[in-house]
């Protein structure tokens, strides 16, 4: 869930994705690159799409933060813009583990972040798809609250988050 920094009184958040909100300080460790990605079972029963035409005969596994929020919409970058086409969805979830485990499933496509599919794109469980159409990179931010310096205890916290990811960020 996308928590309140300030209101919920939270000494730092670790974050994929910008923030809006005016009352924190982001300090910004990197990047996620973003894959297409299916499932093997999936590859079988309705084969790989290869361009953006194919599409329309394949799924898509619907994330939404906030369910019936938005229609499911396959994006990508090109020539510098971000592009949504529209796609059918038999699923709309809203956690990333059900997110995964759908495309798992053989649900339909997903487009995530490459870290959390490292393992089962080597094991082949899933195959990265469409790599001409991707949607831009997730940035990974630290959120604290703005004006405020941590305690040493939040900023080892916070050196740690920065080490674990480091080579894992564009």
């Amino acid at each position: 869930r996308i928590v309140d920094v300030v209101g919920e009184g939270f000494d730092c958040v670790l974050r994929v994705g910008a923030s809006s909100d005016l009352d924190v300080t982001q300090k910004k460790l990197g990047e996620l690159s973003v894959l297409n990605c299916v499932s093997r079972g999936y590859v079988e029963r309705r084969g790989i799409p290869k361009s953006l035409e194919d599409l329309d005969q394949h799924q898509l596994v619907h994330y939404a933060s906030r369910l019936g929020t938005d229609a499911p919409m396959f994006e990508y970058v090109r020539d510098g813009k971000t592009h949504f086409r529209a796609m059918a969805s038999s699923v709309t979830v809203n956690t990333s583990d059900a997110y995964s485990a759908a495309c798992v499933a053989g649900l339909g496509m997903v487009q995530v972040p490459r870290i959390g599919m490292t393992a089962r794109l080597a094991s082949g469980e899933v195959v990265d798809v469409l790599p001409d159409f991707r949607c831009a990179p997730m940035p990974v931010v630290i959120l604290q609250t703005h004006g405020r310096r941590p305690p040493q205890r939040v900023r080892a916290v916070m050196d740690w988050i920065m080490e674990a990811l480091r080579g894992q960020l564009e």
